[in-house]
């Protein structure tokens, strides 16, 4: 979950979805996007 909310942080400080693809090491943009989507319930503690 870590690396979730990690790709959340790094939405709300004005990265766009490809450097973060980047920085986390995924392949695929989909996976980037789930990183964003799962992580934007963690940070909020819906978990």
């Amino acid at each position: 979950m870590m690396r979730h909310a990690c790709g959340y942080f790094l939405v709300n400080r004005g990265y766009n979805t490809r450097e973060i693809q980047d920085f986390l090491g995924h392949r695929d943009i989909k996976h980037t996007e789930i990183d964003l989507f799962v992580g934007k319930f963690a940070s909020f503690g819906t978990f």
